[in-house]
């Protein structure tokens, strides 16, 4: 019949209705949320693009594709010299402005907030003003994914004991060791001065 419950599975009937119209809400803002980010600019090459403009060399969807990151073995623990063990952490490199021997170098330190992203030093709230800037004085763009973020892991898991090598100073000596490897891969020589955002 036609008397208590109404086919609302238990629930006295209507009582859906409300969590209903919660869920057709979060999935509105949802949607526009995904309407408003990928209807964002993504700058390139000192200019911001929207959606599919043209680039001479493809969409910026194959641009965003085929950024570059890459890994190199860092020190799982600076301060004991006698541990030697290493982990990959990750890094990413923009070339596209750097006007050779003397220029600058610009460094985003990734830090406590959402993993670095492929389009890191092309779009990103991560390393905006470095990559606006970059064009005008010809810099050599990189990125370094802080330690226990993101693909920069050194070990399964985030037990006490695992995180005893997060610190400001395993931290801070992440950057000096990636700034020697840097230098030595990507031939940078002395007269470049490194600044980091």
């Amino acid at each position: 019949g036609s008397g208590g419950s109404g086919g609302g599975g238990g629930c006295g009937g209507g009582c859906g209705s409300g969590s209903s119209r919660r869920d057709s809400l979060r999935v509105a803002v949802l949607l526009g949320v995904v309407a408003l980010a990928s209807g964002l600019p993504v700058m390139h090459k000192g200019r911001y693009l929207w959606g599919d403009d043209d680039m001479g060399e493809g969409s910026v969807h194959e641009v965003l594709a085929d950024q570059k990151n890459f890994f190199f073995p860092q020190l799982v623990d600076h301060i004991d010299r006698s541990n030697s063990d290493t982990f990959l952490q990750r890094y990413f490199v923009n070339d596209t402005y750097y006007a050779g021997e003397g220029s600058p170098v610009f460094l985003c330190v990734g830090g406590e907030g959402p993993p670095l992203q492929p389009d890191v030093l092309y779009s990103s709230v991560h390393c905006n003003d470095m990559v606006e800037l970059a064009p005008q004085v010809g810099a050599l763009m990189f990125a370094l994914e802080h330690r226990y973020y993101g693909a920069s892991n050194p070990y399964l898991g985030y037990s006490t004991e695992n995180l005893k090598h997060l610190s400001t100073e395993q931290a801070l000596e992440d950057i000096a060791f990636f700034i020697a490897f840097a230098k030595d891969k990507y031939a940078i020589d002395d007269t470049s001065r490194w600044i980091t955002f």
